[in-house]
């Protein structure tokens, strides 16, 4: 396929459609005939098990075959031939790529009638004939006959295209992530044969390209390899391909006068290109040009005429337009508003799921000859988890550098003997200890056994869990209950324990079988809005994506509500994705949403169908000093030698603390104590006196010190400066 089809029912037809190739419309069709020709009582468990409303779903499949009925085609016939002609139309290249661009725009707005007619307004007018009212399957013999015939290894395609890749200059292999992309290769290396002859090379540039897609998934390697096609067929200008590829932001540069400086910049260059003759039918560049911060003013007048200059060049150069990843019915009307001006072919990658990027790991591990025991996938996902929740997560260009580190440190252990050099086989205690994944094998209950002023939180939570497993109980003896909901609401003061709580719950639900991963992922509110339109529904997605079987914890999540209608704002936007990520994936995904009570209440207030998603809300009180002190003594632990005279100080002063700052929403309780605890240590390090264990001690005159360097409100804005989140899916 060109794109994902983002249609629960288009996706649930193609499902029947067993492994037959869903890049030709015979493919949906077969799926389709499938179900209507299933019983009425088949169908509305199969309905019910996929979540759809078994009424309104079977009514919509029903009114379809009215499509089929107008263009009098034999549904009994359409089931028992369409497996033959399937293999045959799959081999037509052209087919498979115009489909797949019919398709793109599909999503849940878009119906089954409106599916079934776009399909059988593309099939051919001899394959109608052939399964027409009155027809037989020898009709449909004779029609293959009719087809043209290619390789019959074409069709042995593996699923999972980013295991395909090309040869680099050198002869390494280059490895092409996308099944998207590598799929427009393979296609593109079939069909350049046909337009080598009578001066029909142009044709080939002369459609442009537009990638929706994130960074580190591939583009460049991509535009290397595309590059590097047309110039083994010998169909470019000159044979460097430093010369041939390009690549260029557009950026709006602001103000009246200025905001268009890049656009002018690009014709000037385009101007000089334009020396060249393209009587030569040779593509002379391909440019990248990134369009990200212009997807709204495609149809005005100013990029239209830029547009036009561009159009005129496409004799010569091919553009590959470049977006994010955006919502698929977002990129489809881009596509249209480009295709006014220059026909453009859309190219939609999705960003990869958690178990595609382990195998690409495991994949480029191989290629150096190691391998990954088999029992290391979750240690590489936490990995990956860790490297998204720092928010500088950059797809596959991530994944590269962490298997490139791993086994820089493996090799060095080789060289220095702390590792076998015969045995490849990188364990998972290995991985952890060069990823430095910090592994706590405690259990969720040891965990809170730790912590101060948790009980009343913890018993609501104990509460939650131990109803859905008396639900599961109940359901296992046949006895149905609807499954309690898991998503909660964490509201309170910084630094009172939410985001802790939320990893044990994340443990927790885990040890209890009701989250099969049990990762924690953490985000801020804003984190989940798009800078352009179309973004956001797509990467909310995609967090949650990242999140199933997992905890999800919003953090300032009332930063999507705004109460003044605004236009750009996206938070609105993100809360609709969120509503349906969290409905659809209710047994399997638990999102925490966090932050001070007042503005968390407003949030809940402003949107019914989040607050219904939401059963559990739990506040967390700012803590009371004696609890401020226990929480001290806990970090400092046995690590640390201290005397009366300390205990005493920290007491007094913690006993000191006024009740308006202690109870002020901003005081930041535990992060407050945190740094004191640092800046205690941290003077007394100074000193370096230690006692005979080995241990720093410190004195009453250290904790004074500290105290006067440690601001009780300003740890607050001190922490929102710190980034958290991670990058784009």
């Amino acid at each position: 396929m060109i794109v994902d089809v983002n249609n629960k029912l288009y996706n649930f037809v193609k499902s029947y459609g067993k492994n037959l190739p869903e890049e030709v419309p015979e493919g949906i069709l077969y799926g389709y005939i499938k179900i209507v020709s299933m019983s009425d009582d088949d169908l509305a468990r199969a309905l019910k098990n996929k979540g759809f409303d078994v009424e309104t779903t079977i009514k919509e499949l029903k009114s379809a075959s009215e499509v089929l009925k107008k263009h009098d085609l034999d549904i009994d016939l359409l089931k028992a031939g369409l497996q033959l002609v399937l293999p045959k139309r799959a081999d037509d290249i052209m087919v498979k790529l115009e489909y797949g661009t019919t398709v793109m725009g599909y999503d849940d707005s878009v119906t089954m009638k409106t599916i079934i007619e776009d399909v059988v307004g593309v099939l051919p007018e001899g394959e109608l004939k052939a399964f027409s009212t009155g027809s037989s399957l020898s009709d449909i013999a004779a029609y293959i006959k009719t087809l043209p015939k290619e390789a019959a290894d074409s069709m042995d395609e593996s699923e999972d295209r980013s295991d395909e890749g090309s040869r680099g200059e050198n002869g390494d292999h280059v490895e092409i992530y996308s099944d998207v992309l590598a799929g427009y290769l393979d296609n593109l290396k079939k069909i350049i044969p046909h337009f080598g002859e009578d001066g029909k090379q142009d044709l080939l540039w002369s459609q442009s390209l537009l990638l929706s897609i994130d960074d580190g998934y591939g583009v460049t390697t991509f535009i290397r390899e595309l590059t590097r096609l047309y110039t083994d067929s010998h169909l470019c200008f000159d044979t460097d391909m430093n010369y041939t590829m390009w690549k260029y932001r557009i950026d709006d540069n602001g103000g009246r006068e200025n905001r268009f400086a890049d656009w002018d910049v690009l014709m000037e260059a385009l101007k000089k290109l334009s020396q060249h003759s393209a009587r030569d039918n040779k593509l002379h560049h391909i440019i990248e040009v990134d369009l990200s911060k212009w997807t709204t003013e495609l149809r005005t007048a100013k990029i239209k005429e830029y547009l036009g200059k561009l159009n005129e060049m496409n004799t010569m150069i091919l553009f590959v337009f470049r977006i994010p990843y955006m919502e698929h019915r977002i990129v489809s009307d881009i596509a249209r508003a480009l295709s006014d001006v220059i026909r453009v072919r859309p190219l939609i990658v999705s960003p990869a799921s958690n178990d595609q990027m382990i195998r690409y790991m495991r994949r480029k591990a191989a290629g150096y000859g190691y391998t990954f025991a088999s029992d290391c996938d979750d240690v590489l996902e936490r990995g990956i988890v860790a490297e998204k929740n720092d928010g500088s997560f950059y797809g596959f260009n991530t994944l590269k550098q962490m298997v490139e580190s791993i086994l820089y440190d493996r090799i060095s252990d080789e060289a220095m003997s702390r590792a076998s050099a015969e045995d490849k086989e990188i364990t998972a205690e290995e991985v952890k200890r060069y990823l430095n994944i910090s592994y706590d094998d405690k259990t969720a209950d040891e965990l809170i056994a730790g912590m101060v002023g948790v009980k009343p939180i913890i018993e609501q939570v104990e509460t939650l869990i131990n109803q859905i497993k008396v639900q599961q109980q109940m359901s296992e003896q046949g006895k149905s209950l609807e499954r309690p909901t898991i998503h909660m609401a964490f509201t309170g003061s910084p630094g009172t324990g939410k985001t802790t709580i939320a990893r044990i719950i994340a443990k927790k639900m885990k040890e209890a079988g009701i989250l099969s991963k049990g990762n924690f992922y953490e985000i801020k509110g804003r984190d989940l809005c798009g800078q352009y339109i179309g973004e956001t529904t797509p990467k909310t997605c995609g967090y949650c994506r990242s999140a199933y079987g997992s905890v999800l914890f919003i953090d300032e999540a009332y930063e999507l509500y705004r109460s003044a209608p605004d236009s750009k704002d996206y938070g609105r936007e993100a809360i609709t994705a969120l509503i349906a990520e969290m409905e659809n994936h209710r047994d399997d995904m638990c999102v925490i949403m966090a932050g001070y009570t007042e503005e968390m209440k407003t949030l809940l207030e402003s949107n019914p169908g989040l607050k219904s998603r939401i059963r559990t809300t739990i506040e967390f009180p700012n803590y009371n000093r004696e609890e401020l002190e226990g929480i001290y003594f806990n970090m400092i632990g046995d690590a640390f030698d201290y005397d009366d005279e300390f205990r005493a100080a920290v007491h007094d002063y913690f006993s000191g603390l006024e009740d308006e700052v202690i109870e002020d929403k901003t005081f930041a309780n535990g992060r407050f104590v945190r740094n004191l605890y640092e800046n205690t240590w941290g003077v007394a390090a100074l000193r370096s006196e230690f006692d005979e264990s080995g241990r720093l001690k410190l004195r009453a005159s250290d904790f004074t010190s500290a105290t006067d360097k440690t601001d009780v409100q300003g740890t607050v804005d001190e922490f929102k400066r710190r980034p958290m989140g991670f990058g784009a899916f």
